[in-house]
């Protein structure tokens, strides 16, 4: 069969079809454990554009090599102990970037961590988001509109 891989209309507006987009979310609370470094798997998705995002393991794996965006966002929900958290954006098994949070007081806590990043992939690359929390428990919310994660190839 054939595949239609780009158009263009009459304003010049290019469509890319096939250009590797995905777009997942959490579809059920989970707790990340104390002192641990814990996969964060988006085990829904709205769209898969060529199958780049495992709903089984939480890596987007890159099908060309290319600058990729990659961006979401994580609600989290934390009842217990002072202490700091944080999620690393993981490439190829390696901390690419860090978004970093504190908790102060006894206070419970909500807190939406945003996070937009771009890098340069080579085919076969991974990214992979994890988090960790020292000390106690934090609870990641299950939402589409509040727990996501995109990725999509720029160039």
């Amino acid at each position: 069969g054939t595949t239609t891989s780009m158009t263009f209309d009459a304003n010049g507006i290019i469509n890319k079809p096939l250009q590797p987009a995905s777009n997942a979310y959490v579809s059920s609370h989970f707790t990340i454990p104390i002192n641990t470094n814990h996969d964060v798997v988006f085990g829904s998705e709205n769209y898969d554009v060529n199958s780049d995002y495992d709903t089984s393991n939480g890596r987007f794996t890159a099908p060309v090599a290319g600058v990729y965006c990659f961006t979401g966002s994580v609600f989290t929900n934390r009842t217990t102990s002072t202490g700091d958290y944080y999620f690393d954006m993981m490439h190829n098994g390696g901390t690419l970037y860090r978004i970093y949070t504190a908790k102060n007081g006894s206070v419970s806590s909500h807190v939406q961590i945003e996070f937009c990043k771009t890098v340069k992939l080579a085919v076969n690359d991974t990214i992979l988001l994890k988090g960790q929390i020292s000390p106690g428990n934090i609870g990641i919310g299950a939402s589409a509109s509040h727990t996501n994660f995109q990725g999509f190839l720029l160039h």
